[in-house]
């Protein structure tokens, strides 16, 4: 018979895989949010004053939309996620560790 529940090292292995690619989204989306957003924003307002300057309005592909902001926060959100399960995953596997009596 083949023992379908995974043992403590399945859970171990993947809480650590996940907990440790959970990394790469969460630095990238903080970093998005908190460092290339301003400056974006900054180009903007320079491009919109330059523009009212100038006695245009609207500059036609020049926008103010929030969609690289959720984009970021999107990703800040999949890398929390990510994180917890690892942490959910190790728990699991401290806990079946700890009922086997290796620990």
């Amino acid at each position: 018979m083949v023992d379908r529940i995974p043992d403590a090292r399945g859970y171990l292995v993947a809480g650590l895989l996940i907990l440790g690619l959970s990394f790469m989204p969460l630095a990238s989306g903080l970093y998005g949010y908190y460092v290339i957003l301003p400056e974006i924003e900054r180009s903007q307002e320079a491009v919109n004053q330059a523009a009212e300057e100038m006695g245009l309005n609207a500059i036609p592909g020049v926008s103010t939309d929030d969609h690289l902001s959720t984009l970021f926060i999107t990703i800040i959100v999949i890398g929390v996620s990510m994180a917890v399960v690892g942490g959910i995953l190790l728990s699991i596997a401290l806990l079946k560790k700890r009922q086997n009596g290796d620990i």
